[in-house]
């Protein structure tokens, strides 16, 4: 799913555009598909995988470690769909109910592996933080995980984008371009020469039109395949001609590292830098909320997501610009139709968990 199209919500919870009106209709239904004007990927793809909740549908991700996965926060975080950037937010998901399928057509009855853990970032909303780790029960075998890429992209730098849409089938498109890196205050042009307002956070990527429904938690990479950054939601209820933005894998550089390390498999240091990598980017002070040592006790007991109310957003608040009120709205306008999508989602989900007790009863 697309979190404000997000880029997505939980699986049973998010999806990133609104419901279409109805001349938008025969544009949803060719975008939806998945990543937006893409091709079908291949199996070199693999580590990019279908994340998925309760059986149902749900977000893309990227193996970055044998049993890790790089997604979007909003994925596994229940949030505030009436206010900016999703505050407060809410508990995180149970973590029994996350799977990861592999392969180009996975399904979420063909996991290969189930949640045990997740570590997300401390900032209090999902502007510029909307990114999570998902540690598995299991490394995934077979498939090479793919390398981050811990330095910001430039302006134009041309990228692909990938991900497994609403209706399945692993797409992606290879000539994304970079619009702007936040903070910035700028505009989208359309096809048609229609200039938006668009509020880009700090710590967050604009793109040219790539994902979708169901694309939520993909990746960018770069020419060389690199992770760059995740995607996170869309700048209104379309997909189709409308840019994507993107929480960077630079500004969660210590949230990352602290996750492998914590999943048994570091990743490596680039040269001159600290075994965690701080300092190797701008805005990259970023923590766990939760010390990736302890003992998480109980898979499916929730954490509290209690804040500090000294703590300064990371993303809307945070920029030194005037925040667009246009692109505010926005913002909310995605969230609303996220927060929809995860109540159908959430019901779905509640009907496949009883018939599955039903089942089990009769045993």
């Amino acid at each position: 799913m697309r979190l404000l199209p997000v880029v997505a919500g939980s699986m049973c919870a998010v999806a990133a555009c609104a419901v279409p009106a109805p001349d938008e209709h025969e544009s949803r239904q060719a975008s939806t598909q998945s990543i937006v004007g893409g091709s079908i990927s291949t199996a070199a793809d693999d580590a990019i995988v279908l994340v998925s909740e309760a059986g149902g549908p749900g977000c893309t991700g990227t193996l970055i470690a044998p049993n890790l996965v790089l997604t979007a926060r909003h994925c596994v975080t229940y949030y505030n769909a009436n206010a900016e950037c999703g505050a407060p937010l809410g508990d995180e998901l149970g973590v029994s109910l996350i799977t990861v399928s592999v392969g180009v057509h996975a399904n979420a009855q063909g996991y290969a592996a189930r949640a045990t853990r997740f570590f997300v970032p401390t900032a209090p909303d999902l502007c510029g933080a909307d990114i999570a780790l998902v540690a598995l029960d299991t490394d995934v075998a077979n498939v090479t995980p793919r390398a981050v890429r811990f330095t910001p992209p430039t302006t134009a730098e041309v990228m692909t984008a990938v991900g497994y849409g609403e209706r399945g089938g692993r797409r992606q498109r290879t000539d994304v371009k970079v619009l702007a890196l936040g903070p910035a205050s700028t505009s989208y042009v359309t096809k048609g020469g229609q200039s938006l307002p668009m509020n880009v956070p700090a710590n967050e990527v604009a793109t040219t039109e790539s994902t979708c429904f169901g694309d939520s938690g993909g990746p960018l990479l770069d020419a060389t395949g690199r992770l760059v950054a995740v995607a996170s939601r869309g700048l209104d209820d379309r997909c189709d001609d409308r840019p994507t933005f993107w929480t960077s894998a630079a500004a969660h550089e210590s949230l990352i590292r602290a996750a492998a390390a914590a999943a048994g498999h570091p990743l490596p240091t680039a040269a001159g830098t600290t075994p965690d990598g701080r300092n190797r980017a701008a805005g990259s002070s970023d923590t766990p909320r939760d010390d990736p040592t302890d003992d998480e006790g109980d898979e499916t007991t929730k954490r509290s997501k209690k804040r500090d109310a000294d703590v300064v957003s990371a993303g809307c608040a945070a920029s030194p610009r005037p925040i667009d009120r246009s692109g505010a709205l926005a913002v909310v306008t995605a969230l609303a139709a996220l927060a929809a999508a995860r109540r159908r989602r959430d019901e779905d989900c509640r009907s496949v968990l009883a018939a599955r007790r039903h089942r089990d009863a009769d045993r």
